[in-house]
């Protein structure tokens, strides 16, 4: 999936968030970028059900960031059991940094993925 987007990233913060205000009710681990027209927000659910292991990293980047594009990517069998997302900010076609979310697990214990972008829910989908 790809969105187009002309924002500037002014600030990018690494800490769990709720998502009260929406019907889903989870809290994620991830990111929350805040931007010159809103925010962005990414995470994946971090509620412990079994022995499944998430993570959520982002190579590095530089700011302010000027985006023109976000490419939401599934990473097609990135393991065994579990799954993974990868989410680039893109300017003028190159990547200028990746957030990934990812979910190792024995096959039953998926954990919920979140973005939204401008207080508008992109998708709400599981890893």
């Amino acid at each position: 999936m790809e969105i187009k987007t002309n924002c500037i990233i002014n600030s990018i913060k690494e800490n769990p968030f709720n998502d009260n205000d929406k019907d889903y009710g989870c809290s994620y681990d991830g990111f929350v970028i805040n931007t010159n027209i809103g925010e962005i927000r990414l995470g994946i659910s971090n509620y412990q059900q079994c022995c499944e292991n998430w993570n959520v990293n982002s190579t590095g980047y530089i700011l302010p960031l000027e985006i023109d594009l976000i490419k939401i990517n599934d990473v097609e069998d990135a393991f065994d059991d579990g799954g993974a997302v990868d989410i680039d900010f893109c300017n003028i076609g190159n990547t200028l940094f990746t957030v990934r979310l990812e979910n190792h697990h024995n096959g039953y214990y998926a954990h919920s993925v979140y973005l939204s972008i401008f207080d508008e829910l992109i998708d709400w989908s599981t890893i």
